[in-house]
């Protein structure tokens, strides 16, 4: 249990401060935290690649947001993902019905911006054969 110690007196204007231990609450929050933080760095480093890539306009939303990770990129989603798991159906599950082309982009753990292009974008087989034939490839039929 963490140890939570009060400086001065305690009341509206009053300084607290908040103290934790060696213990699995304090390293659960220094945890939670940086995780967060990277999950924030990621979605601007995706929103940084694809405004060099023909969406000028794409910026990262932030967390706590439904829908698209990443603005600025009409009639697509994109999912930004920065977590350690490996769980791409359950990232795909979160869009299942959208109406335009989603994906998840994940940052492997090891991985910064400099190795973007290498980081892995999966999506479902029915839109990846609805682009593949947008942009030419087989005989346009995609079963949709």
């Amino acid at each position: 249990m963490p140890l939570v110690v009060f400086a001065g007196p305690v009341g509206a204007g009053s300084a607290v401060a908040v103290v934790w231990l060696a213990s699995v609450g304090g390293a659960a929050m220094t945890t939670n935290r940086s995780r967060i933080d990277r999950g924030k760095q990621t979605q601007l480093i995706v929103a940084r690649y694809y405004a060099r890539n023909g969406w000028p306009y794409a910026e990262p939303v932030g967390s706590g947001r439904n829908g698209t990770d990443v603005t600025g990129m009409p009639g697509l989603l994109v999912e930004v993902k920065a977590e350690a798991g490996w769980r791409p159906t359950t990232w795909l599950r979160q869009h299942d019905g959208c109406p335009v082309p989603y994906w998840a982009f994940q940052r492997p753990n090891g991985y910064g911006e400099a190795t973007i292009g290498n980081w892995p974008v999966i999506m479902t087989a029915d839109w990846h054969t609805w682009l593949l034939h947008q942009a030419g490839f087989g005989t346009g039929e995609d079963g949709r």
